[in-house]
């Protein structure tokens, strides 16, 4: 029940536990008063610091290994900073395994990948995340050439795009020891 869950939450563990529950994947935006909820903002306002002197932070969640939580966090930083009235874009960077298509149920969006190959423009791409300031742009169909994709001049392309339209960036990546 839902009862059972915020009780759950409210315990200091973070991370595995409310990351395996189906059904609740953005934790900030259904339990904004959890301490996983509490423990994203301590980590907004650390990168708000940090990133001060940027005018719009393009900020990287990764993982060493597949499984690890990192779509779990991307969402919940996204959705953090998003709650704090910045306009964030939470872009499926992943384009090999694209769990945050899966877990947003965007499998069949279009996305990134139609977009480096030219068959949608950006706005195409950017959906609504139905929360307040958080736009989604999903990975996309699974493309031969990911690596090829990304290293191409459309990303610097896009990022001067977003960086335009969007206070805060966050890309959920594919882990670091797995893939290029």
């Amino acid at each position: 029940t839902n009862d059972e869950l915020e009780k759950l939450i409210s315990y200091p563990v973070i991370g595995h536990i409310i990351h395996s529950q189906k059904g609740v994947t953005n934790v900030v935006l259904n339990y904004p008063r959890s301490v996983i909820t509490e423990t994203f903002r301590r980590v907004r306002s650390r990168l708000e610091y940090m990133t001060s002197e940027t005018e719009a932070p393009i900020i990287s969640v990764s993982s060493s290994l597949p499984g690890e939580g990192k779509t779990f966090c991307a969402l919940n930083l996204a959705a953090i900073f998003a709650y704090s009235g910045k306009k964030t874009a939470l872009i499926g960077f992943d384009m090999r395994k694209p769990e945050l298509n899966k877990i947003l149920k965007m499998e069949n969006e279009e996305g990134l990948s139609q977009y480096y190959i030219n068959k949608v423009a950006l706005d195409d791409i950017i959906h609504d995340s139905g929360q307040d300031h958080l736009s989604i742009i999903p990975s996309g169909a699974v493309p031969p050439n990911p690596a090829e994709l990304i290293t191409s001049s459309k990303t610097d392309q896009l990022f001067s795009e977003l960086t335009s339209r969007f206070d805060v960036i966050v890309l959920d990546t594919p882990p670091m020891s797995v893939v290029a």
